[in-house]
């Protein structure tokens, strides 16, 4: 491993001539605006930027048959250009590829080079407009020396049509480029009529950019894609640069050419269905080892030699997700209302392995609810998701499903870390009806109303008795007492007074008092008809269509009252 420096322009240009590149080990772009002003700001100041690690490669010698390089981005788009693309021809015989420092060597030449199009707030997405193309500027007229540390040197990206009437010299940084020396730039400028002050800030941003040698690298040889892979790993580990997700991804796709788009387009479908869902590329990295029948422990070495496995089984994968997001789309789940994504890979995994999804779906929808009610993939993961495989399975030399048909009961004998399982006792049912009106009772309702079609209409979660009603002042002047009323409050928002409604007739129920909407011919599932339905009569009301409740979650979970 040897060590070197370079300008940022020779550096720049490399990038520009076409040798140097990006390995698909590396993530997408990321920094913000506010992050590349302040690498800037800290290179004028004559700060250190970190070293590089860069791979030499020679064609002649180096077999990178199957290797996946990308280009950097030049020209930043949020909406339509955030990816780096694929190099599909190397020309030159050697070149290099960053595997440290792609997110500092973008930014460089983004600013230098190209341009940055973030989306601007108060617009909406498909509006082109909300996109402007800035370039990267620098305030020449603040007046600022490089051993202030309070003030900084003053960069903004700014839209080259609408430039701030503000007063200040605001100039380009790439035209820095276009002088081969400080003198020709201190000349062109005094014909401008630049102040010396100006000139000054001008001239040390040229000596920053073409003179200094601020990219100090080590370059590596001779090396395999396993080796520099390590290398990659190691040097990443150290701090908080990529997840263990990211790294699995980096090391599914550079084995793999075009995995990364194929994949970053599966999250970008799945998330962008008719509800909000938030599926990332951890949720992706863990399935597919689900999937693929390995361990489910997110460690690059377990991985290297499955990649051509799961490349030729990727499209069944990829359905395989989808059609379990079009299920809990279809039940009305979106990220509001789903606590854990992990448990949702056993239910890919059935329709993956050829299960019965027609004929599965309310148990299926029934087991996640269970799962997400009583956390049972918040505490070892990993461990949760090792053991409802092995459940689902005959033997884990064959994998195939034990029974084509789901049946939630299948895992019944599963014990996980802290002595949690999938069973239902009559203690946990009390639980239930503590939740207060949110994820957990929408998942509960959506048990209790299984008719309700939340894919075709949107439905709410309706205060039985009206939310209006429960207030002190009302409370009290219906007739309940001081020490009633905290109470009274409480039980209003919990899960014996709700149930799910469609929302225009939620809106128009509103504050319709209880006693008044009955009267109106209107009724419901659990509807307590031996009970008063006036405010003041809640409590007895509440127990009774608690009870009624009940008595239908003990059927659905199966309960056996000791």
């Amino acid at each position: 491993m040897s060590y070197f420096e370079q300008s940022i322009k020779d550096v720049l240009v490399e990038i520009e001539d076409g040798k140097l590149f990006l390995p698909a080990i590396q993530r997408k772009f990321v920094w913000s605006e506010e992050q590349i002003t302040k690498l800037f700001d800290s290179l004028m100041r004559g700060y250190p930027i970190g070293t590089f690690l860069f791979w030499q490669i020679d064609k002649e010698k180096d077999n990178t048959n199957g290797y996946v390089f990308y280009d950097f981005i030049k020209d930043y788009h949020e909406r339509d250009f955030n990816q780096n693309p694929i190099r599909d021809t190397i020309i030159k015989q050697q070149f290099k590829v960053a595997l440290d420092g792609q997110q500092r060597l973008t930014s460089l030449y983004i600013s230098l080079m190209g341009s940055l199009s973030n989306k601007e707030p108060r617009k909406y997405w498909r509006n082109d407009d909300a996109f402007p193309k800035k370039e990267l500027y620098l305030n020449v007229s603040n007046a600022i020396s490089s051993d202030e540390e309070d003030d900084i040197f003053e960069f903004q990206f700014l839209d080259p049509k609408n430039m701030p009437d503000d007063g200040k010299k605001w100039f380009k940084i790439k035209e820095i480029l276009q002088y081969s020396d400080g003198t020709d730039l201190m000349i062109q400028k005094s014909r401008e009529n630049w102040t010396d002050t100006e000139i000054k800030m001008a001239v040390n941003l040229w000596k920053v950019v073409c003179f200094n040698k601020y990219v100090s690298y080590f370059s590596i040889g001779e090396a395999n894609l396993d080796q520099v892979l390590d290398i990659f790993v190691r040097v990443n580990s150290a701090g908080t640069v990529l997840s263990k997700s990211d790294l699995l991804f980096s090391t599914l796709t550079a084995k793999w050419s075009g995995g990364r788009e194929l994949i970053d387009a599966l999250i970008k479908n799945i998330n962008r269905t008719n509800r909000k869902f938030s599926f990332s590329t951890d949720f992706i990295m863990r399935t597919i080892l689900y999937l693929s029948d390995l361990p489910i422990n997110l460690k690059v070495e377990s991985f290297k030699d499955n990649v051509y496995a799961i490349q030729k089984n990727y499209n069944k994968i990829e359905k395989a997700i989808k059609e379990m997001v079009s299920l809990i789309e279809d039940y009305g789940f979106s990220d509001e209302n789903i606590t854990s994504y992990n448990a949702l890979i056993p239910i890919v995994y059935f329709i993956y392995k050829n299960g019965d999804l027609k004929s599965s779906k309310a148990e299926l929808i029934k087991y996640f609810i269970i799962a997400q009610v009583k956390n049972l993939f918040g505490v070892a993961s990993n461990s949760a998701l090792s053991e409802t495989r092995k459940a689902l399975v005959i033997d884990t030399k064959s994998y195939e499903l034990k029974n084509n048909v789901f049946k939630t009961e299948q895992f019944s004998n599963i014990n996980l870390t802290g002595d949690r399982n999938f069973k239902f006792a009559d203690d946990d049912l009390e639980r239930l009806f503590d939740y207060s009106k949110g994820k957990y009772t929408f998942m509960i309702l959506s048990l209790l109303f299984p008719e309700v079609k939340i894919s075709e209409v949107e439905f709410h979660q309706d205060h039985m008795h009206p939310a209006s009603g429960f207030t002190e002042k009302n409370l009290t002047k219906v007739g309940f007492s001081n020490d009633e009323v905290k109470d009274i409050i409480y039980m209003s928002n919990q899960l014996a007074n709700l149930q799910l409604l469609e929302g225009r007739q939620n809106e128009s129920k509103n504050k319709t008092p209880l006693e008044d909407w009955i009267s109106k011919g209107k009724t419901d599932k659990y509807l307590p008809l031996d009970q008063s339905f006036k405010l003041i009569d809640f409590r007895s009301f509440y127990e009774a269509r608690k009870q009624l409740m009940k008595e239908q979650l003990i059927n659905i979970f199966d309960i056996v009252l000791m």
